[in-house]
């Protein structure tokens, strides 16, 4: 088990098996006797003839702890402290055997879910389903590396990727400038935070800011599929058309699939 020292880390298997001597002890004419200080002070015995009164009533017991294991998992999961990060898992229908073949790779997918690119069901289920804070969002899960998992990594190219995406998959257009910031800290030498500054103007209909934009970008060093050719392209589509408060268009023809194929080096 690989752990932070302060971590606590159990597993909980609720079952109950016991060898019974009784039968080969009285082929061999050997008595056994137990005196106990209450009627279920033992259910089940290794020795003695076990009865299903005390079958039954180990039964209940194991009920008992399963059930009062799930109580703690709804008290634990209250718990308000952003420093706690807790799972419980259930694994139905498992033998010791495949027991294991689910349990490692879920505990390492929880373990190391924030350190992770960002994945399609990470893109579908958290990103896109926010209300506002997309590029936020993205500057929060870095943080949340270096400041809780120890480690500081440059943000991946493909990350800021799938953070346009849901941007402009959701129309949130001034997340683009926040968006264009951040990849000036993290690629300054790149074309990146130029583009997504382009975007936005282009997005809003600010069609001459978006073009100077573009243009700006087409002299810093290509990153990841955003080569000068696109770039140069892009501000080209853009020559005559007319300004206009705001456009409509949801969707864009630039490169953004969320899920991480390269991640460039930093200049």
């Amino acid at each position: 088990i690989i752990a932070a020292p302060f971590a606590i880390v159990g597993s909980l298997g609720v079952l109950a098996q016991i060898p019974n001597f009784h039968r080969l002890l009285k082929k061999h004419d050997i008595d056994f006797e137990q005196i106990t200080a209450g009627q279920y002070k033992r259910t089940l015995t290794m020795f003695g003839e076990n009865t299903e009164q005390g079958r039954e009533k180990m039964k209940a017991d194991l009920e008992e702890i399963q059930e009062n294991t799930k109580k703690l998992d709804d008290f634990v999961k209250e718990i308000k402290n952003p420093n706690v990060t807790y799972r419980y898992d259930v694994f139905q229908n498992t033998s010791h055997y495949s027991l294991v073949a689910e349990a490692i790779p879920s505990a390492f997918y929880f373990i190391f879910n924030g350190y992770q690119p960002i994945s399609k069901l990470e893109f579908n289920e958290k990103i896109l389903k926010l209300e506002s804070g997309y590029a936020q969002y993205l500057i929060d899960k870095y943080d949340y590396i270096e400041k809780k998992i120890g480690l500081k990594i440059q943000p991946r190219y493909t990350d800021f990727k799938a953070i346009e995406a849901a941007i402009i998959k959701n129309k949130a257009y001034s997340d683009l400038e926040i968006l264009g910031a951040y990849a000036d800290k993290q690629y300054p030498k790149t074309m990146l935070g130029t583009y997504h500054r382009g975007l936005y103007f282009e997005k809003i209909g600010q069609f001459k800011r978006a073009a100077k934009e573009y243009q700006n970008a087409y002299t810093k060093t290509e990153i990841g599929d955003l080569t000068k050719a696109y770039i140069l392209d892009r501000a080209e589509a853009l020559k005559g058309k007319k300004e206009e408060p705001k456009v409509e268009e949801t969707q864009t023809d630039a490169p953004a699939e969320p899920v991480p194929t390269e991640e460039p080096k930093k200049d």
